[in-house]
C-alpha cells in the first residue's frame, strides 16, 4: 500500500493581548491603551484566525488582514508550497503523489511546466522558485503560450481546482466533467465552498481562500491504494489534509497548567510543558501559551517519534466566556459579587464559592474579596464548560529611585524596602517588560525618575514600564475615599495606592505648579513641585526672622540647580525632622525648630515662591522609607584614610558616586555665594583627600545622590600621578655591545605585549621598595617595574615579584621579595565577634610591617591601614592575590593563599596571628577586568613562557577550587593598570 503524505514544518503565530487586556472575550473592556493598539485578530472570522495561527497566510504590514482583497496567481504559489512544504523539483515525493494518479489519467509524463520557461517569471522574480515548484507537480499551470501571468489575478475556480488536486480528488473531478465544473462541484459535494461569497470567473478573495483552506484541512484525503496491479481510491477516518501532510494533530481544551501552576495548585511540569485538556505538550515555538492558563485553546501539536513527546506547533484562542473589569472601576466585593462602575453605571460579576482564583499567575489555594479587587491591574472571569476561574493581575507601583545595572535591580522611592531584581537570566524566574503599550521591552529602558507597575510571584515578574509626565497647575482637589484627585488641565488624576501610602508623598493644594508622574494606568506614581525644577535640595546660607508681624523664618539658600535665593516660609508649613516625624508649624515655629541645623535641606515651594514644606536629612536610613539620609561623612580627621578611589568611584568604600550624583562644593565662608561650585564626581582626583558628606535615598544602595564637599574645587584637588609603566618580566640578562663597541648590560624582557631590550644605566640601582632592603638581584623569570634616565636607560629596579621565593602561605612557591603574608593594622580595627574589619579608621597604633597598602610616607605612616595610597617613589603599588570569583566583569581578589587555606570573605584569618599590639589579616578587594592589558606567565624549572592573555585566562577558586589564579596586579594611583596569571606549568 503506498500513501502520498507530506511533512509540514511551520512555525507558531501567537495572539498576544496588550497588558491587562485579554483577547478573544465576549465582552470587550475599553482601556486608555485601546486607541493606540493595533487591530486584533479576534475581530477576523475563525478561518482567517486559523491560517494565520497556522501561518498559511499572514497579514500586511499595516497589521490588517485585508479580507476582500484579490490575490495573485504567484501569491497562491506561496500559500500552496507552504501548505505542502514541498522542496522545488523533487522527484521521490512527485512518484509518491502522481504515479499512480497519472496512469488512470492517461499521462505519461509529468506535467511540463518549469518556471524557468516561462517568459513572464525571470529567475529572479520573488516567487519564480515556487513557481517552479508548484508547477512542476501540476498543482498550477501556465497559459498554453509559455506565460505563468504571476501577477494576474487568482480566479475563483483556479483556487477551487488547486484544493481539490491537493487533495487528491483530481480524477473524480475529471470524471464529474473536468475543469471547471467537475472540479467545483467535487469542491462543493467536500464542503469546501460552504463559506465561500464568490463565483467563478471572478477573483476569489483572501477571505474565501481562508474559508477553503481551512475547510480543506479537514477534509479526508483520497489515497490511491495498490495491491498488486489492483488499484482502488478510498478514504481512511480522520486521515486530512491536516493529519496525514501537515502531521498536525488537532486539540481544542482547556489550558490546565503551565510549569509554574496549574489551575487548582502548584505545578507538576518541568519548563516548557502545558497540558491541555490533560494532554502534555511541550510548548516548542508556542512558548507563550503558559499565560492563557483557563482559557480554551485550539492547539495544533506534532508527535516526535525520536522522543515520544508531543510538541506544541501553533495555538490559538477558541471560544471563551470571559468578562474583565479593571481595578480602576472595582468599587468593592460583596456578598459573593465584584461590584464595578462603568460608564456611569454599576454592575456586578458574581463569583461561586467553588471558583478558582488565579493570582498573578499563581493558584491561590484560599482567597477573599480583598484577593479580588486590586487596586491597580485587571480581574477576568472565564465560565467555561460549567467551571468559572478568575483570573487576577495585581500591580504595584514602582517610582524608581535608582537602577543597578550589574546586578539588574530597580530600587524603589515609595517604599519597597528591598531591590527588585528583574535578571533575565535567572532560569527559575520568568520576567516580562512591557511598555505602556502592552509591547515589549527590556530592563535597558528602565531608567531613574520611571513609573513602574510590577505584578509578581515567586516565580513570575510583570513590569510594565512609563515615561509618560504631565505638568500643569492644579486647578482643584477633590478628595475621595481612595485619596484625593487632582485635576490638572480639567483632567482627573488618581494617586496609585503605593503613592498614597508613602511617607515620601509631598502636599500640594489647588494653584500648585506640579509635575506628575503616571503609571501605565494614568496614576500618580509620584509628584513634585514645577517650581525650582520639582523637588529642590538646596544648602542653608543664613537663616533669620522676618520683621513682620507673623515673624515668619526666612531662609538664604544655595540651590543644588546653582542659584542663590532667598525664601520665606509659608503661613503653614509642614516641616520634617531628621528622624522622619512631621508637623504641621507655622513659619515662627519652624525658625525654633531650626535652631542649631545647618546644611543640606530639602524643600518644597509655592506659587507664591513660598516654602511649604521642610524635610531634614536623616542621620541613617528609616526602615521602610526612602527619605533623604546620610550616607556617610569624611570628616578632617579621617580624609587621609578615606582617599578617593577612582576606578571604584568610591571613598573608603563608605560613599560612592556617579554620573547621576549632584556634587556641591562649599566655602568656608558659607555665605559667599560666588564661591559656590556646582559640579560632578569629575572634580574628585584620584588619591586625592577631601572632606565630603554622602546623601542617599535608598538604604539598600551606597550611591550618592548628592555629596556636600568642604574642600573648594579650584584649589582643594589634589593633582592626579601621571601614568607608569606597567609590569615588566625579565626573560635574560644578558652583556653585549653599545654602538662605541663599550660593553653595556642589558636586560631582554617581556612589556606591554612585546619582546623588548632594556639597557642599563651605568650607574644603576636596586631600589629600596616600602617594606623590603633591596637586596635581592634580578634574576631570569623575575617580574619588575623600573624607572629610567634622561638618556631612556634603566636606572632602578624594584623587584615585585620572584617564582623561587618560598610562599610564607606554605602553597607554590614565588612572592613579593621581603614581604609578609599578612597585613598588620591594629587589633581596635577588627571585630573578631562580629567577623569585621575597619582598614580605614585613623588614630589607631599601627605599624608598618608588611602592609604596601599603607600611606605615604612620613610622620603620617604608623596612622592608618590604608590600602589605596601610592609609594613615594611613586611608582605604584603591587600586590599579590588569588581570584576567589568572577561575576559581571569584575574579579574578588584575595591577598589570602585560597589554595591551601579556607576563604575569609572578611578577611581575617581563623586562628588570631597577633604581633605586639598589631593583627594579621587578608585584603580582599575587587578589580574590573577588560580595562587593562592581562599576561600569562607559566615557570617549569628553568623554562619560562610568557603570552598576551586575557580574562578568559583567569580560573576563579568558585570553579576551579585549588586550581585557581595566582596573580600580580599593578596599581597606579588607585587604579589597576597591568595584572600578570602566574601558572606553573606542571598544573
Amino acid at each position: 500500500m503506498k500513501k502520498w503524505m507530506i511533512w509540514l514544518l511551520i512555525t507558531a503565530f501567537c495572539i498576544l493581548p496588550a497588558y491587562g487586556q485579554a483577547a478573544d472575550t465576549a465582552e470587550t473592556v475599553e482601556t486608555e491603551q485601546a486607541e493606540q493598539t493595533p487591530p486584533v485578530q479576534e475581530e477576523l472570522p475563525y478561518a482567517v484566525r486559523r491560517m494565520m495561527a497556522l501561518e498559511i497566510m499572514e497579514g500586511y504590514e499595516d497589521g490588517l488582514f485585508h479580507p476582500d482583497d484579490a490575490l495573485t496567481r504567484a501569491q497562491m504559489a506561496q500559500i500552496l508550497c507552504t501548505v505542502l512544504n514541498v522542496e522545488p523539483v523533487n522527484g521521490a515525493w512527485y512518484d509518491a503523489f502522481y504515479s499512480d494518479e497519472q496512469v488512470e489519467l492517461g499521462e505519461t509524463e509529468a506535467p511540463a511546466a518549469d518556471a524557468g520557461s516561462f517568459l513572464d517569471v525571470p529567475s529572479d522574480h520573488w516567487a519564480s522558485g515556487v513557481i517552479e515548484t508548484i508547477c512542476q507537480y501540476g498543482i498550477m499551470v501556465g497559459d498554453g503560450a509559455g506565460n505563468f501571468e504571476p501577477d494576474r489575478e487568482m480566479l475563483y475556480e483556479e483556487a477551487v481546482k488547486t484544493m481539490i488536486i491537493i487533495l487528491g480528488y483530481r480524477l473524480p473531478s475529471q470524471m464529474a466533467g473536468g475543469y471547471p465544473q467537475g472540479y467545483i462541484a467535487t469542491a462543493r459535494d467536500l464542503g469546501l465552498l460552504r463559506e465561500l461569497s464568490g463565483t467563478a470567473g471572478k477573483p476569489i478573495t483572501r477571505l474565501d481562500l481562508a474559508h477553503m483552506l481551512s475547510a480543506a484541512l479537514d477534509t479526508e484525503i483520497l489515497q490511491c491504494v495498490s495491491y498488486g496491479e489492483t488499484r482502488s481510491y478510498e478514504t481512511h477516518k480522520d486521515e486530512t489534509l491536516l493529519t496525514e501532510i501537515m502531521q498536525l494533530t488537532e486539540i481544542t481544551g482547556i489550558v490546565e497548567e503551565n510549569d509554574i501552576t496549574s489551575m487548582w495548585g502548584p505545578s507538576t511540569l518541568r519548563r516548557g510543558e502545558v497540558k491541555i485538556d490533560n494532554v502534555l505538550l511541550q510548548t516548542g515555538d508556542a512558548a507563550d501559551i503558559g499565560k492563557y492558563l483557563a482559557y480554551q485553546v485550539e492547539a495544533y501539536y506534532k508527535h516526535d517519534k525520536k522522543t515520544d513527546k508531543n510538541i506544541l506547533h501553533s495555538y490559538l484562542l477558541g471560544s471563551n466566556n470571559i468578562r474583565t473589569v479593571t481595578g480602576k472601576e472595582i468599587i468593592g466585593y460583596a456578598d459573593g459579587q465584584i461590584v464595578y462602575e462603568r460608564n456611569g453605571k454599576n454592575s456586578s460579576l458574581r463569583i461561586p464559592e467553588d471558583a478558582t482564583v488565579i493570582y498573578n499567575g499563581l493558584a491561590a489555594g484560599e482567597w477573599n474579596g480583598q484577593t479580588l479587587t486590586p487596586k491597580s491591574g485587571n480581574v477576568t472571569v472565564i465560565n467555561n464548560k460549567g467551571k468559572t476561574v478568575v483570573l487576577v493581575k495585581d500591580y504595584q507601583t514602582i517610582y524608581v529611585a535608582s537602577v543597578d545595572t550589574e546586578e539588574s535591580i530597580v530600587y524603589d522611592k515609595l517604599g519597597r524596602t528591598e531591590g527588585l531584581v528583574l535578571d533575565t537570566a535567572d532560569e527559575d524566574m520568568r520576567i516580562t517588560i512591557l511598555n505602556a503599550e502592552g509591547g515589549e521591552s527590556s530592563f535597558a529602558e528602565i531608567a531613574k525618575g520611571q513609573v513602574l507597575m510590577v505584578a509578581e510571584n515567586e516565580h513570575v515578574k510583570e513590569v510594565v514600564l512609563s515615561n509618560r509626565q504631565v505638568s500643569g497647575k492644579i486647578e482643584e482637589e477633590r478628595s475621595e475615599e481612595d485619596g484625593p484627585i487632582y485635576i490638572v488641565d480639567q483632567v482627573q488624576y488618581q494617586l496609585a495606592a503605593e503613592y498614597l501610602n508613602s511617607n515620601q508623598r509631598m502636599e500640594f493644594s489647588p494653584g500648585d505648579q506640579v509635575t506628575m508622574y503616571l503609571n501605565a494606568e494614568g496614576k500618580i506614581g509620584w509628584m513634585e513641585s514645577s517650581f525650582g525644577g520639582g523637588t529642590n535640595y538646596g544648602y542653608i546660607m543664613q537663616m533669620a526672622k522676618d520683621d513682620g508681624f507673623s515673624a515668619t523664618c526666612m531662609f538664604r539658600i544655595y540651590a543644588l540647580n546653582g542659584t542663590d535665593e532667598v525664601y520665606k516660609c509659608a503661613s503653614r508649613v509642614r516641616f520634617e525632622d531628621k528622624n522622619g516625624n512631621e508637623v504641621t508649624c507655622s513659619g515662627s515655629e519652624v525658625y525654633d525648630k531650626m535652631q542649631g541645623v545647618s546644611g543640606l535641606i530639602e524643600y518644597q515651594i509655592n506659587e507664591d515662591n513660598e516654602i511649604k514644606r521642610l524635610i531634614l536629612p536623616a542621620d541613617k536610613p528609616i526602615p521602610g522609607t526612602r527619605k533623604l539620609y546620610k550616607i556617610g561623612e569624611v570628616t578632617s580627621q579621617t580624609k587621609d584614610n578615606m582617599a578617593f578611589q577612582g576606578w571604584l568611584k568610591t571613598f573608603g568604600g563608605a560613599i560612592y558616586v556617579d554620573s547621576s550624583t549632584k556634587v556641591l562644593c562649599v566655602p568656608a565662608d558659607i555665605t559667599e555665594a560666588d564661591k559656590y561650585i556646582k559640579t560632578n564626581y569629575n572634580m574628585f582626583q584620584v588619591d586625592g583627600r577631601y572632606e565630603v558628606i554622602g546623601y542617599g535615598t535608598d538604604p539598600a544602595s551606597p550611591m550618592a545622590d548628592i555629596v556636600i564637599s568642604g574642600v573648594d574645587a579650584s584649589t582643594g584637588a589634589l593633582s592626579s600621578w601621571k601614568d607608569r609603566k606597567t609590569m615588566t618580566i625579565a626573560l635574560d640578562l644578558m652583556t653585549s655591545l653599545d654602538k662605541d663597541y663599550n660593553e653595556v648590560q642589558k636586560i631582554l624582557a617581556y612589556q606591554d605585549g612585546k619582546t623588548v631590550e632594556l639597557t642599563l644605566a651605568e650607574e644603576y640601582e636596586y631600589a629600596t621598595s616600602p617594606f623590603g632592603t633591596g637586596e635581592y638581584q634580578l634574576e631570569k623569570g623575575d617580574i619588575f617595574r623600573y624607572a629610567t634616565d634622561t638618556d631612556g636607560n634603566v636606572s632602578k629596579i624594584y623587584i615585585v615579584y620572584k617564582p623561587g621565593i618560598p610562599n610564607p602561605s606554605g602553597g607554590s612557591d614565588g612572592f613579593v621579595p621581603e614581604m609578609k603574608y599578612r597585613y598588620y593594622i591594629s587589633q581596635e580595627a577588627v571585630d573578631r565577634a562580629n567577623d569585621t574589619t575597619n582598614l580605614f579608621v585613623g588614630g589607631l597604633t599601627t605599624g608598618l610591617d608588611g602592609n604596601p597598602f599603607q600611606g605615604g610616607f612620613g610622620s603620617d605612616l604608623q596612622n592608618y591601614a590604608h590600602r589605596f595610597s601610592t609609594w613615594s617613589e611613586k611608582s605604584g603599588k603591587t600586590f599579590l592575590g588569588y581570584v576567589y570569583q568572577v561575576s559581571g566583569g569584575i574579579a574578588t581578589i584575595t591577598t589570602q593563599d585560597i589554595t591551601v587555606e579556607k576563604y575569609s570573605p572578611s578577611g581575617i584569618p581563623e586562628t588570631e596571628d597577633l604581633q605586639g599590639n598589631l593583627t594579621g589579616i587578608y585584603i580582599n578587594t575587587r578589580v574590573p577586568l577588560n580595562i587593562f592589558p592581562i599576561d600569562v606567565v607559566e615557570y617549569g624549572g628553568r623554562e619560562l613562557r610568557v603570552t598576551s592573555g586575557s580574562a578568559d585566562d583567569i580560573r576563579p577558586y568558585t570553579e576551579f577550587g585549588a586550581n585557581c589564579s595566582k596573580v600580580l596586579v599593578a596599581m597606579t594611583g588607585g587604579e589597576p593598570r597591568h595584572m600578570i596569571v602566574l601558572r606553573n606549568m606542571e598544573q
